[in-house]
């Protein structure tokens, strides 16, 4: 969307049918006010020796936005290919060596942007079972702390920097408090885990997020066959457990469990607020975040996402007291 506003005169949303919105995006019309998708993608790479990638990333942009344009379940289809597209132009790049480290880094943001939608998607189109709904979560904090914590700021103005910012931290901290408040849910059977009947738990996420494990930006100062290694996974099955297991252990400091007085069920309900009283944390910081976002928020249509963001943040932090 931001590559949409820099070429948009208005930030005013029109219903159109899908066909004509297409052929706009994928045309030299009004919609992006005579530039080609490669003329966008220029505003992003300004590195010398770009030339080579930029009618690549075009097509990979271009193909981007004219899926926007189809319905959310079709989407859901055709993201696991951009998803391969990444990973191949991402090494095809890697062999071009550092100078190229925006359009790297472009690559890498389309990915995090591919997979956080795919995920959503989920949502939207009711796929996901509420036992596993911890696991989408903890996926979607790993992506947005790979895109806070990896990828320089995005070069656009002031206001629109500090709202996308402020949109990734609700996000991130969202994502972090949701996964911790349904682990702790079903760690102490409030709410039911999820059964395998065929294979494991470990091939279960792996069928279910195997495609997506993410493509971490390598160091300049690796050689080329190096950069090769793309698949460093940030949001893994081990990953998944260890941040389940931290959880289980990391919560009960400082609370007298030991007493001789305490019955079971009163050591568990103690863990079990612990925990709650954590996750509340997130939800509280990710409120704090919706203030700055409304604040920097310059549309109507954008305050309103804000405000049901905070709504959510508000309802959760309130359920877990």
């Amino acid at each position: 969307m931001v590559l949409l506003q820099l070429f948009s005169a208005e930030l005013v949303p029109h219903l159109m049918v899908r066909a004509p919105l297409k052929e706009l995006v994928c045309s030299r019309g009004n919609l992006l006010r005579g530039a080609s998708v490669e003329d966008l993608v220029g505003v992003f790479i300004t590195e010398r020796g770009s030339s080579y990638a930029l009618p690549q990333l075009g097509r990979l942009t271009e193909r981007l936005l004219c899926l926007l344009c189809q319905n959310r379940g079709r989407q859901r289809r055709e993201l696991v290919h951009i998803l391969e597209d990444c990973d191949t132009l991402f090494a095809s790049l890697c062999d071009r060596g550092p100078r190229l480290r925006q359009a790297l880094d472009y690559v890498a943001r389309i990915r995090l942007f591919v997979v956080e939608y795919f995920l959503l998607l989920g949502f939207e189109c009711e796929l996901y079972s509420a036992e596993e709904c911890d696991s989408v979560y903890f996926n979607l904090y790993q992506v947005k702390c790979e895109l806070l914590s990896n990828h320089a700021p995005i070069p656009i103005d002031v206001p629109s920097r500090e709202l996308h910012t402020a949109l990734n931290d609700i996000a991130l901290n969202l994502s972090r408090a949701l996964f911790e408040t349904l682990s702790a849910l079903q760690d102490f059977n409030v709410l039911p885990k999820k059964t395998f009947e065929l294979g494991t738990r470990k091939s279960w996420y792996t069928l279910r997020f195997g495609k997506l494990y993410g493509t971490t930006l390598p160091a300049l100062t690796m050689s080329a066959e190096q950069e090769r290694t793309l698949l460093q996974g940030y949001a893994d099955y081990e990953s998944y457990v260890s941040a389940r297991d931290m959880l289980r252990t990391g919560n009960s400091a400082g609370l007298e469990l030991d007493a001789p007085d305490l019955e079971l069920e009163a050591r568990e309900s103690m863990r079990l607020f612990a925990r709650l009283q954590t996750s509340r944390k997130g939800f509280l910081q990710a409120q704090k975040q919706c203030g700055v976002a409304s604040s920097a928020a310059s549309g109507d249509a954008v305050r309103r996402h804000v405000r049901s963001l905070l709504r959510c943040c508000v309802t959760n932090a309130l359920n877990v007291r």
